[in-house]
């Protein structure tokens, strides 16, 4: 026989009487004990039917997400295709300047984290024209702050 070692739980007073069964069961039968570990950790697996819902809640959480984000990425795509503004853009080909509104926007753009070539694409310039006018704000942004 194995040893034995008093134990004081703090249980329900309705759980009492079959915790002292189990206790009794445990002390004559050591078999007994492999059952009770069997019960108890199928009892705090979670079945198949909980495991499935909880996969289910998260899927629609996932795809309450994905449709947030293909609003949002739809939104910065139809803001891109839709071309410079007269106001931010001047002259053709070579020639092509961008006004003071233009470097404005450009600027704005930076702030909510376009890339260069996002920019570039929606102005309709290169992305090396883009990129300086990065660097000019980056500038400006290090001189503000006294760097």
């Amino acid at each position: 026989m194995t040893e034995s070692v008093t134990m004081t739980l703090k249980v329900p007073l309705d759980v009492r009487d079959v915790m002292v069964e189990a206790a009794k069961l445990a002390r004559e039968n050591p078999a007994f004990l492999t059952h009770l570990k069997k019960v108890v950790d199928e009892y705090q697996r979670p079945t198949l039917s909980t495991a499935l819902e909880q996969i289910l809640k998260r899927l629609d959480d996932f795809e309450k997400r994905f449709e947030l984000l293909e609003g949002d990425l739809q939104e910065i795509s139809d803001g891109l295709d839709n071309g410079p503004k007269p106001e931010w853009v001047k002259g053709t080909g070579l020639g092509r300047r961008l006004t003071d509104a233009g470097v404005v926007e450009i600027y704005r753009l930076f702030e909510q984290g376009f890339t260069d070539k996002q920019i570039a694409k929606r102005f309709g310039i290169s992305t090396t024209a883009t990129g300086n006018q990065r660097r000019r704000y980056d500038f400006e942004m290090q001189a503000r702050s006294g760097r």
